[in-house]
């Protein structure tokens, strides 16, 4: 009679849930398609629904009270900048935090890799049913000197292999790096197919993902991983600005100069932003684009392409403060594929400002969840057992 009574109710996963919504949040907004359509009758009925199933998790899922106080301050600066910078994906990333303890972080990013999967096939086949079927749909294109480059529906081409990086990227953590040569030959089909439409050089990082994930047992790779996960943060915000710190160095700024012509001019782009706006410590509004109006003023081709000098001219330096404090203290205990997913996210962050969502953002939740490790417990474990075998 029990068991039957028990059937009749549905078992709800409120963080799984929680996490769809919160990369759908992310993912929605980088459509031409969604976007919109999101914001104006969906966003507002998103949020209620993310505040519920937080909540539900929170009861359904036993978190560390040191989570309150650890998260707390990330919160309000959250809150804080949201009200002037429009943007809610650091709130919605100190959320998941609360949940990201060693046993339920793998459930949290397969749901973002499933969530962000589907987002990807969704646009990639309408793209293809729009070449073929006159279904009234316009694909957002630029035009280059090196042809016209498509958006699959997403604002800008780079937005298109974003998406697919880290689609790969979830994939290489979900199967723990176990992924067969025929599967590898997939990924790297629609990697020529993507780079024809989009010609995104941040296609790159599929290769790093390969080939990170064919020596995943060499020790000189992990020590290099593991400096990149520790000290990436203050290393990566030097290189930015390298051009500028090195102006008195003849011979190496000339280097870096050819460096930065090879990566689109982002060194130099790096410099005018800050000129224009900048650091900021708690954020402020700032413009960027080939042509726009700040303030009045007109402005050419300034950009700040870049997470870290994006950071400290937008978002403000209080953001790669608690970055580098959280990967300062958690590089120590993190195993190979957790470092190989904050190398990729670092690395991605060098070419591209838009890092704050889920699906980009989840190797910072990975690098959390070692914070909530019960360390205590497993000693117990060891001791346990230590105890058994004397006997």
């Amino acid at each position: 009679m029990n068991s039957i009574i028990e059937n009749k109710y549905i078992h709800i996963d409120s963080l799984k849930i929680l996490t769809a919504f919160i990369t759908l949040h992310g993912l929605l907004g980088e459509s031409i398609i969604t976007e919109y359509i999101y914001i104006d009758y969906f966003q507002k009925p998103m949020f209620f629904f993310i505040g519920v199933f937080f909540i539900l998790a929170y009861i359904q899922n036993a978190s560390y009270i040191k989570n309150i106080y650890v998260l707390m301050f990330p919160l309000l600066v959250g809150v804080y900048t949201a009200e002037y910078l429009y943007g809610y994906n650091f709130i919605l990333l100190f959320l998941l935090m609360f949940f990201c303890q060693e046993n339920k972080v793998t459930q949290i990013i397969t749901t973002i890799y499933q969530v962000a999967r589907a987002f990807f096939w969704f646009l990639f086949v309408l793209f293809f049913v729009s070449l073929i079927l006159p279904i009234g749909l316009n694909d957002y294109t630029i035009n280059t000197v090196d042809g016209i480059r498509y958006s699959f529906f997403t604002y800008h081409p780079n937005t298109f292999a974003r998406i697919f990086i880290f689609v790969i990227a979830l994939s290489c953590f979900v199967n723990n790096l176990e992924m067969s040569i025929r599967r590898w030959i997939c990924i790297w089909l629609l990697t020529g197919i993507i780079y024809y439409y989009t010609k995104s050089d941040a296609l790159y990082l599929i290769g790093v993902c390969f080939l990170l994930s064919m020596v995943k047992n060499n020790n000189i790779v992990e020590k290099v991983l593991y400096f990149l996960t520790k000290f990436g943060v203050p290393f990566l915000v030097f290189f930015s600005l390298s051009l500028a710190l090195t102006a008195n160095i003849p011979f190496l700024y000339q280097k870096i100069q050819v460096l930065s012509e090879l990566m689109s001019g982002r060194l130099g782009s790096n410099l005018r932003a800050l000129a224009l706006y900048g650091p900021t410590f708690w954020g402020q509004e700032s413009e960027f684009g080939a042509h726009f109006v700040f303030h009045g003023v007109s402005y050419d081709w300034v950009y700040a392409d870049n997470m870290y000098v994006y950071m400290i001219v937008h978002w403000g330096i209080v953001y790669l403060v608690l970055m580098t404090l959280l990967l300062l203290a958690t590089a120590d205990k993190l195993d190979y594929k957790a470092k190989m997913m904050v190398g990729i996210y670092l690395l991605y962050g060098l070419g591209e400002n838009f890092t704050t969502m889920i699906y980009v953002s989840f190797p910072l939740l990975i690098a959390y969840s070692v914070i909530n490790k019960d360390d205590g417990e497993r000693l117990l474990l060891y001791v346990d057992e230590r105890k058994m075998g004397k006997r």
